[in-house]
């Protein structure tokens, strides 16, 4: 039995560590080789119904970040570290959405015998960035030409969601400072192994915000840039999130796309 929510991990970040299904294991694709790569945006492109490569490659990475969040989410709620390298990892295109499969779901080696909890930290932290999201970072940038500076942005703004979920449901205040300092590392923590050929790094931990309409008190994080989700066919692809539109426009999209949660207003002379 593993000592963690293998459901939670499924639904919340798209990842299984069971075996493929038959048609899944067919139509798995790994991450080892450009050939593959090509092979995955291709089916991603057709799934989203587009094939300006930009926005393939924009929004891969807006889904490929659960992924990263999943791993994350093992560390600073288990202590435990899978190992996250490229190769260990295989995907399958869901229409326009991912899913990750980890066949061999082994603990991240060099953390195991490291006890010093800020030394275990920066291995497995390194480990996700160098070993995963560089390599990654890099294809894509190779594959579509998107700028990696966007791709910086996305994964940045979701970890920096998650981080405001997590410390708001954290079971304990053991917990929260844990994931408070995992994520203090990564976004002002500059070592070169981890983010090879950057001066700095590319993390962005602070977002501009609007007040959440719906939960006083609480506030909506907008990107600092577009995923490029509105040159998707169709019309108004924009996200409530987006830098592009009026934060009048943000809300009017917000309060539609949570509409169940608003409470009805009585019909006159009722209570």
């Amino acid at each position: 039995m593993v000592p963690f929510d293998l459901p939670l991990l499924q639904n919340r970040f798209n990842i299984s560590f069971e075996a493929c299904t038959n048609k899944e294991a067919k139509e798995s694709i790994a991450l080892d080789s450009e050939e593959h790569f090509v092979y995955l945006l291709k089916r991603f492109g057709e799934g989203l119904n587009t094939s300006n490569r930009s926005v393939i490659g924009s929004l891969f990475i807006k889904r490929y970040g659960a992924l990263i969040a999943g791993g994350l989410y093992l560390w600073t709620h288990h202590q435990i570290g899978i190992d996250m390298s490229v190769e260990k990892v295989k995907i399958t295109v869901n229409g326009s959405g991912l899913n990750f499969h980890i066949a061999d779901p082994t603990q991240f080696n060099p953390v195991k015998s490291i006890h010093d909890p800020n030394r275990k930290n920066d291995l497995y932290i390194g480990h996700l960035l160098s070993e995963n999201v560089h390599p990654v970072f890099a294809n894509t940038v190779h594959l579509t030409g998107i700028r990696e500076s966007n791709l910086w942005a996305t994964l940045s703004y979701l970890l920096a969601y998650w981080k405001k979920e997590w410390i708001k449901q954290a079971e304990s205040s053991d917990n929260r400072k844990h994931i408070e300092n995992v994520f203090r590392a990564m976004s002002e923590q500059n070592k070169p192994e981890w983010f090879p050929g950057k001066a700095a790094n590319p993390i962005i931990s602070r977002f501009r915000s609007v007040d959440d309409p719906l939960h006083e008190g609480q506030h909506i994080l907008l990107r600092a840039k577009c995923c490029l989700n509105y040159r998707l066919p169709g019309e108004d692809r924009y996200c409530y999130t987006c830098p592009l539109i009026s934060d009048e426009k943000r809300i009017e999209k917000y309060l539609a796309a949570h509409a169940s949660e608003q409470k009805p207003i009585p019909a006159q002379g009722k209570p």
